[in-house]
């Protein structure tokens, strides 16, 4: 069963129950008889941490596949989780914003191609079950290069066994 939309705040509440029958009568509400008390204290989970790509990190993919640690918030289960790739380093220009995923939990694939020769960086948060979200991870930053190398210059002194220098 889903929690109530939007999720109660933390505190406590009293509620109170009845039952009516199929011919519409009511029976005595229980708050009559005694209330009934939830503690509602919903902890978020703890802060995710971006497995790959790692930061810093090169690939040749436009299309790379996202990857966070593992969800945890002891006694909760993880619900969904949000997937974002920016063009800077605090994440204030968000290029791709998964929404509230809740198939691609621990990793995801951008849906699109991004533009090689370019630095981009990505964030991840978890949120449980009792909707609750993780603060983000740090940024970590990935670049895009699909240009193979090329040889500019060969430089051999002419013998027939002899290291070569490739620039």
């Amino acid at each position: 069963q889903e929690p109530p939309s939007p999720p109660l705040a933390d505190g406590t509440y009293c509620y109170g129950l009845h039952v009516n029958d199929i011919a519409g009568n009511f029976g005595t509400e229980t708050t009559s008889q005694r209330p009934q008390v939830v503690v509602v204290n919903n902890v978020p989970p703890d802060r995710p941490t971006n497995v790959s790509p790692l930061n810093n990190a090169y690939t040749n993919d436009t299309t790379p596949t996202f990857q966070s640690s593992a969800f945890s918030n002891p006694g909760d289960t993880h619900r969904a989780t949000e997937w974002n790739v920016c063009s800077n380093s605090t994440c204030s220009s968000i290029i791709w914003n998964s929404g509230t995923d809740t198939v691609n939990k621990i990793q995801a694939m951008i849906p699109f191609g991004l533009s090689s020769g370019a630095q981009y960086w990505w964030r991840v948060k978890h949120q449980d079950s009792n909707l609750a979200w993780s603060p983000y991870s740090n940024a970590t930053s990935f670049t895009v290069d699909t240009v193979a190398p090329t040889i500019t210059s060969v430089t051999s002194s002419g013998a027939v066994c002899e290291t070569v220098s490739v620039t």
